[in-house]
């Protein structure tokens, strides 16, 4: 299988319900990300999400920083889609290819993904 493959996660409206219900709080994070997260956030104000699922990190972030600029960037339509519908007054998000980010030289005080450096075999390119 190819790990950036766009319907792998997503595709299924099992796999969009789940990421449409969970971690979209603070507490709802693991304890390490909770621990490297929460400090950063209060001092920033703008955010890149690498594998933004279903929006989720527009949630916990503008919870931690009511004034993040928050920006979701996934592989998979569908969860843009349910992204867009849920989150749309607190963040921006935008389908990607996997591969490239799509911001040129634009500068974030904050670029973070969890969950998704793993399943990627090009993950080296990513960072």
């Amino acid at each position: 299988m190819n790990k950036t493959d766009k319907n792998v996660f997503g595709a299924k409206k099992s796999s969009i319900e789940y990421w449409a219900n969970n971690r979209n709080r603070f507490s709802e994070l693991y304890p390490s990300e909770r621990h490297f997260l929460g400090n950063c956030l209060e001092n920033i104000t703008t955010v890149l999400d690498v594998g933004c699922a279903a929006g989720g990190g527009a949630s916990f972030c503008t919870e931690i920083n009511s004034k993040v600029n928050y920006t979701g960037i996934d592989i998979c339509g569908n969860l843009i889609v349910q992204a867009r519908k849920k989150y749309n007054s607190i963040g921006s998000f935008y389908q990607y290819d996997g591969k490239n980010i799509p911001f040129g030289n634009k500068c974030f005080d904050l670029i973070f993904s969890f969950g998704v450096i793993h399943y990627l075999i090009h993950w080296k390119n990513i960072v």
